[in-house]
């Protein structure tokens, strides 16, 4: 798997079509969110951000 990161995003190579696609938002604030690498922005595939506490 080939990776990249930039401003708090890591992303994923994706051969089908070519270009990088977010694989973690580190950054993201509760309610955001973002489709798993490969599933063509697929609703139930959704990585949604519930909280962002440290414990």
């Amino acid at each position: 798997m080939i990776t990249r990161y930039a401003d708090g995003v890591v992303y994923a190579w994706d051969a089908w079509p070519g270009e990088y696609d977010t694989l973690m938002w580190f950054s993201a604030a509760p309610g955001q969110f973002w489709s798993a690498p490969g599933t063509d922005n697929d609703p139930y595939t959704r990585l949604t951000v519930l909280d962002t506490s440290y414990r």
